[in-house]
């Protein structure tokens, strides 16, 4: 089984475009107090028959950016613009360094909540969907040899 949400993290952690991040978390919707911050989660894997040992497979991902500020224009622009930041990256790396056939990004949803103190808390709901090919089966494990020795002509 790949880990597609981590290799987003870390296609998106290498973005200097992204470096003010404060928070990057690998579950998905988890929101903290650190702002900005990033959430990758895998919301739904579809599988279709392809060989006898891997199945055609695709994953929807939602990726959740925020920030905060008191500000609702300036947040809500900043919020945008992370949001396009992360979809910029993910078309530029359409292949999570190999991982996956392709991905895209189809949707991104906006959110702006009452955080605390007067901080206002903007989201972005990015929807990611991939295509990759999934094993069939678990892999079958043999036991390791340590070394063989073979001595000829005795």
């Amino acid at each position: 089984m790949i880990d597609i949400a981590n290799a987003v993290l870390t296609v998106l952690k290498n973005d200097p475009a992204l470096a003010q991040i404060q928070e990057w978390q690998p579950v998905n919707g988890l929101i903290t107090l650190k702002a900005p911050g990033v959430s990758v989660g895998i919301e739904k894997e579809v599988f279709a028959p392809d060989t006898r040992s891997v199945d055609a497979a695709s994953a929807t991902l939602k990726i959740v950016v925020w920030t905060r500020d008191k500000d609702p224009a300036a947040g809500e622009a900043a919020v945008r613009e992370l949001a396009h930041t992360v979809r910029y990256c993910l078309n530029e790396n359409r292949t999570l360094g190999g991982l996956v056939d392709g991905g895209f990004i189809s949707q991104i949803e906006y959110l702006t909540a009452e955080a605390n103190q007067g901080l206002l808390l903007h989201l972005a709901e990015i929807t990611y969907e991939v295509d990759y090919s999934a094993e069939r089966v678990r892999k079958e494990t043999y036991p390791t040899v340590g070394s063989v020795n073979a001595e000829i002509g005795q």
